[in-house]
């Protein structure tokens, strides 16, 4: 195998991080196993989503955690990580099945959850910075593989439990088999962490020439294919058709492995590509330089109102519907369908339109703008819904625009990061959004704030129905957003020079065009010694000089023709 990480170091790796992506969506598959936990212990709802929700609050951990993570090898953080969350969760297993007693389980088990969710966001920091390191030209697009992949490795892992024992109309909460779902995820985090570390190259190779775009397209459209049979699978109600596409489902799994051995076979494909080209700002930030800038904070209120109107949305979405006036069970469906596929589609298609914006020599922010126009609309579509009637019409758009502009900004926080900042440090600057970002948006919008909102205005049956129930959230999640495109436009402004030299680069790395010197000559000066990234200096880029080392540096493409 190591000889094939040497020959297609670059596909090896990407494939590596869509495994290694899998177990960062166990809070997605809370689900597969949330009744189950609540029959054993007779926990209430609040309870049971402490276990869910309370993990985010150890989002602040996340940029320190990344920092450990960067100081380790690849493969020694991915092992660590997954030491972390398989003991948890065979932890909580146990406690559930009754071999272990940890006293209080309404605490025991959110405690468990919160350390997982140290081992998961050490395995984040790897495989969603590898991706940058391998593919300086084409980022969006791989960080794009690997972000929709946490989603479908969710839903592969939902229907595996459903052949394995979740068809059996028989099935109750309170039967042992139910707790199935825990040790599921255990080996789904064991296997999918070892098939990474065993693929994972030793280094990355700057070399734009090797970044096969045919190749990043086979996968592409397989993700895509998988997105389809996925939602197709989420709405079948036929147990015969539901267990062939499940089936179908699960045979895509090994279809990346599939591809990678004919890929090692075929060799590394190559284009032409200028020597050296600058994908982002030469001077890396560190995380500390980072924090003290202003780039920095308008971009986390730019994501804080998707991803925390996104997190809203998903976790009420039924009591949204039931007080919009339409709590049909096809309502749901159609809304919990559209909104999970949008949800894949903005983590899988979102970087086209914003790759396509910096072709152009515009800031990538300037998308991150659209998202948050998206994400308004669909929150003032809900909040229009109980003067609507209920209207499904306005379900389904609200739903799909919500789920798309949620999931587009997971790889923009990514890619985005990684352009202003640098890549030398990305493992610990991208946790900072990854991890505070969710933390507050999980926590205030979807946990605190829509909950006290709702139970302010429930009437004696405990029941909420009316504009009422989330007028005050939908209204918070519409003034976010204001707010965050009003930090886009100043992330656009500081750093337009940037992105004319990012847009310069790309395309002259589609073209081969550039040689060597005309690149040299075109370069603009770097900060000036000493100064701070919060200067609102912008003509940081791009100094191209030849370096002793191939490895990935955080600094300009500089690659060896």
């Amino acid at each position: 195998m190591r000889a094939v990480t040497r020959r297609i170091p670059k596909e090896c790796a990407i494939i590596a991080c869509l495994f290694g992506a899998a177990p960062t969506g166990l809070l997605y598959g809370f689900s597969l196993y949330s009744e189950a936990l609540r029959s054993k212990f007779d926990l209430t709802d609040g309870e049971l989503l402490n276990i869910s929700t309370l993990p985010s609050a150890m989002g602040f951990c996340g940029p320190f955690v990344g920092a450990a993570a960067q100081s380790l090898s690849p493969v020694a953080a991915l092992m660590i990580g997954a030491a972390i969350m398989a003991s948890c969760q065979g932890m909580m297993y146990a406690v559930a099945a009754g071999a272990v007693q940890l006293g209080n389980v309404a605490i025991a088990l959110p405690v468990l959850s919160c350390v997982s969710y140290i081992g998961m966001a050490t395995i984040t920091s790897v495989v969603f910075s590898i991706p940058v390191h391998h593919f300086q030209h084409r980022r969006g697009e791989a960080i794009a593989l690997v972000k929709a992949f946490v989603g479908l490795a969710g839903a592969a892992v939902a229907q595996i439990y459903w052949l394995w024992i979740g068809y059996r109309s028989d099935l109750k909460p309170s039967d042992p088999e139910s707790l199935t779902g825990i040790l599921l995820w255990v080996c789904v985090i064991v296997v999918t962490v070892f098939v990474c570390a065993v693929l994972m190259p030793a280094k990355a190779v700057n070399d734009p020439a090797k970044e096969s775009r045919p190749r990043l397209n086979v996968l592409f459209w397989m993700l895509l294919a998988w997105g389809v049979c996925a939602t197709v699978v989420g709405v079948v109600h036929l147990p015969v058709v539901h267990r062939i596409l499940a089936v179908s489902l699960l045979v895509l799994l090994v279809a990346p492995l599939v591809l990678l051995a004919i890929w090692g076979c075929s060799g590394e494909r190559t284009s032409a590509a200028p020597a050296e080209a600058c994908f982002e700002r030469e001077e890396s930030a560190g995380f500390w330089q980072m924090i003290r800038s202003l780039d920095a904070w308008c971009l986390f209120l730019s994501y804080l109102g998707t991803i925390g109107g996104g997190l809203f949305l998903s976790s009420s979405l039924a009591q949204i519907l039931k007080a919009g006036g339409n709590s049909t069970t096809e309502a749901n469906v159609l809304a919990q369908t559209l909104y999970s596929t949008g949800n894949m589609l903005g983590r899988l298609t979102g970087m086209g339109p914003s790759d396509a914006i910096v072709r152009r020599g515009l800031p990538r922010p300037l998308f991150v703008g659209a998202l948050l126009l998206g994400m308004a609309f669909s929150n003032f579509m809900f909040l229009l819904l109980p003067a609507a009637g209920g209207s499904e019409v306005i379900i389904a758009v609200a739903a799909f625009a919500g789920g798309m502009s949620f999931g587009s900004t997971w790889p923009h926080m990514v890619i985005i990061t990684s352009e202003i900042f640098g890549s030398r440090n990305l493992q610990t600057n991208y946790m900072f959004y990854d991890g505070c970002v969710a933390c507050v948006g999980s926590l205030v919008f979807a946990r605190f704030l829509a909950s006290a909102v709702y139970q302010a205005n429930v009437g004696p049956d405990n029941e909420c129905v009316g504009g009422s129930c989330f007028r005050i959230t939908h209204l918070v999640v519409l003034l976010t957003n204001v707010v965050g495109l009003l930090g886009v436009t100043a992330v656009c402004c500081r750093n337009a020079k940037l992105y004319v030299s990012i847009g310069e680069s790309i395309r002259d790395a589609a073209t081969g065009s550039k040689t060597l010197l005309e690149v040299r000559e075109q370069s603009l000066p770097t900060f000036a010694a000493g100064q701070s990234l919060s200067s609102g200096a912008d003509d940081s880029i791009v100094h191209k000089e030849p370096v002793a080392s191939n490895e990935a540096s955080g600094a300009c493409m500089r690659s060896a023709s």
